[in-house]
Parts: structure tokens; C-alpha cells; sequence
């Protein structure tokens, strides 16, 4: 076998209509091929051999076809249908000091490698919006993620950028906020900070003051009564 193709996934968009999704990318074993099904919402799910869906490869090494669905009905319009191959990462051929010379054992091996190189790849770079097949979390450490750009938002754990907090959040009218006061981690003026912060850079401006007494000052109340406790927002 040769791995001529360079991904190891690819996405169909369903029609009300279509039951057979050909991909062309080579593998081993059905135990490789993941299927997940996206609905009209964005949400991800993944399929179960067999009982959802059938693979057809005559030929591995040029692909095969996913047979979708079992029972049911045809993908519908506005859902995906999105084709992995995930091989184990592990090297079961072994290869001997003397031993007879086997092409084929050998060609295996480097393809398996190759595969698996296209596999962790094509993790690394997985599109924002798009999936994240092997469901892992992402964990930037000190890095920042820049140029986000957001879709609207589906789930109600779905992530925003800057961008979209600005023009949906900025000044809102209400009990709890009007005017959120800066302080010492904000970027613009106008950014929001917890009511903690709020009394903490408050304390740092008034002890700073010329003449400032603090057993001679009286609290008028630095919040509304939309705000409960220190983790709330809150006005001045």
C-alpha cells in the first residue's frame, strides 16, 4: 500500500437524500473508521458501527464508502456527517537481525507511520467551529488565543472573543451596572470587574487621598441591591 492522500477525514453535508458517503483516504481495519453526526444545531455525536452505519471497502487502500443510516432516514439537510480514520499509536511489527526481507512488512510499517503523522496533525490544527474528533480539551498554558473569530454562539457553554462581549455586554442599562469602574486588570475603561475589585481599587484610591481619614469615613453603599456578594458585579 502507499498513503497518497494527505488527510484522514472528510465531511459530507447531508440532502434528505443521500445514503452512500465514499472517501478516499487508504486504512487498515473497520475498527479505525469513526463516524460522528452533527445536527442541524451544531451538536456532535458519534455513531456506532454496525448498528448505525456500515463501512464498504473492496479495496482499503483507496478507501471505501460509509452506509448511512441502518434504519431511518436519509441525512437530512443542514446535518454533516464527518468521516475519521484513528489508528492506535503503537508499532506491532517486528523486524529481525537476519531475517528474510519481507517488502510488504516493511511498506506497512511506513505507511502506518505516515497515518499516524496525518492523524496527530490533523489535531493539531482542527478548525475552530469545526470539530474536535477525539474530544479532548484544549489547554493553551501560558498562551493566548488570538484573531478568534466567533459564529454566533449555539450551546450555552459555547466561548466568545472579545469582539462579541463588546458589542452584546458593553453599558448595559439595569440595576446591576451602568458605568462598570476600571480597575487595575482591566484593558479598556469600560470593562466590567468583579465587586471585590471594585472595593479593592476604591480602598487604594481613597487611602491615597490627601487628608484621608479611614476612622472618620462613612460607607453610602458602594453597590446596588441587584449585587449579593463580593463575586457579583457591580456600579458605582
Amino acid at each position: 500500500m502507499t498513503v497518497e492522500t494527505t488527510h484522514n477525514e472528510q465531511e459530507f453535508d447531508g440532502n434528505d437524500s443521500a445514503v452512500v458517503f465514499p472517501f478516499n483516504f487508504p486504512f487498515f481495519n473497520d475498527s479505525e473508521i469513526f463516524v460522528y453526526l452533527t445536527d442541524v444545531n451544531g451538536i456532535q455525536t458519534e455513531l456506532n458501527q454496525l448498528s448505525d452505519y456500515t463501512i464498504t471497502a473492496p479495496s482499503k487502500r483507496s478507501g471505501g464508502q460509509i452506509n448511512y443510516p441502518v434504519t431511518g432516514d436519509p441525512l437530512a439537510t443542514g446535518e454533516k456527517l464527518l468521516v475519521v480514520r484513528t489508528l492506535p499509536v503503537d508499532q506491532t511489527a517486528s523486524i529481525r537481525n537476519q531475517g528474510r526481507f519481507n517488502a510488504a512488512i516493511h511498506e506497512t510499517v511506513f505507511d502506518k507511520i505516515t497515518m499516524i503523522l496525518q492523524q496527530f496533525f490533523g489535531q493539531a490544527i482542527f478548525r475552530f467551529g469545526g470539530n474536535n474528533k477525539m474530544g479532548q480539551d484544549l489547554n493553551m498554558g501560558s498562551f493566548s488565543i488570538t484573531d478568534l473569530d466567533m459564529k454566533e454562539t449555539v450551546n450555552a457553554k459555547d466561548a466568545i472573543n472579545r469582539s462579541y462581549a463588546d458589542s452584546n455586554f458593553a453599558n448595559i442599562d439595569g440595576d446591576t451596572m451602568t458605568q462598570p469602574l476600571a480597575g487595575p486588570n482591566s484593558i479598556k475603561s469600560d470593562d466590567y470587574m468583579p465587586q471585590a475589585q471594585i472595593t479593592e481599587t476604591i480602598d487604594e484610591r481613597m487611602s491615597s487621598a490627601p487628608e484621608f481619614d479611614p476612622n472618620n469615613f462613612q460607607d453610602y453603599g458602594l453597590v446596588t441591591a441587584a449585587v449579593t456578594d463580593q463575586a457579583d458585579y457591580g456600579s458605582i
